[in-house]
């Protein structure tokens, strides 16, 4: 049996001292569970949406491609995880009670959340990384100054080539909307809490968290050995409401909080 912890559940903490992911998972009706499974990133038009593998190669392409009008096409879709994220870690921020904020943006593509971010007030040091080149090229001719220092990285590589920064570099990781191309969720969540010091946090946005894509039980593993534990998940959340595409404008995503123990 899991030691007690925090978890969320139908807008409200509560503690749970069973396996927290698995006991979510029982409370999740059978159609909000087939919510939940509906995934894949959201690409610029519903051809390359459906033609783009799922892959660090798919997304590069897809991402430098769709760099220049990204921002725009986001917009009007109602695209609001970044800004949600950013509050989200803001309360955490209040709650530790912490002048002094180092974060990293993990998947930042053209600086959604950094500017997000900036505008909750983190301001001290705010890191990112993306796979696509092109984006990060765009990002600094277009958005200087939103992000202290940037790099190319790739998150399914993590195990082989770690992310350019040292242990216990971050007080917090964001990454808002990237893990739809993620395989080797134990390789990143590991690579999160080496980055990040005890007693920071980790935000993320995941839509296949109950469609057995490996990201939840990659959790629980590192919450039994003690690595990190769940404060909170969010209820279900529409994740582009205003995209034209029936299929995508239903999908939706969760929040997730996790501390680094």
């Amino acid at each position: 049996m899991w030691a007690s912890c925090l978890t969320r559940r139908c807008g409200r903490f509560v503690s749970v001292r069973t396996g927290p992911f698995s006991t979510a998972l029982r409370s999740h009706p059978p159609l909000e569970r087939s919510r939940c499974c509906s995934g894949g990133a959201i690409g610029a038009s519903k051809s390359e949406l459906g033609s783009t593998p799922k892959t660090p190669e798919g997304a590069v392409k897809l991402y430098d491609e769709w760099a220049p009008t990204y921002d725009a096409t986001l917009a009007s879709w109602g695209y609001e995880a970044p800004k949600k994220g950013a509050e989200l870690l803001m309360k955490m921020r209040v709650q530790a009670a912490k002048k002094s904020y180092a974060v990293l943006d993990s998947g930042c593509g053209t600086g959604l959340s950094g500017e997000a971010l900036r505008s909750e007030g983190f301001v001290d040091r705010l890191s990112g990384v993306d796979i696509s080149p092109i984006s990060l090229d765009w990002l600094r001719s277009h958005k200087p100054g939103v992000y202290d220092d940037l790099a190319v990285a790739n998150l399914e590589d993590v195990a082989t080539t770690p992310l350019p920064f040292a242990a216990d570099s971050f007080d917090a990781i964001v990454c808002i909307g990237v893990l739809s191309y993620v395989k080797n969720f134990a390789d990143v969540f590991k690579e999160w809490t080496r980055l990040t010091r005890p007693g920071g946090v980790v935000i993320f946005t995941h839509r296949l968290w109950y469609a057995g894509d490996g990201s939840m039980s990659a959790a629980e593993t590192l919450q039994a050995s003690g690595k990190w534990t769940l404060l909170y998940e969010s209820d279900d959340s529409l994740y582009m409401p205003k995209n034209p595409d029936p299929i995508e404008n239903v999908k939706v995503i969760r929040y997730f909080v996790f501390r680094i123990n």
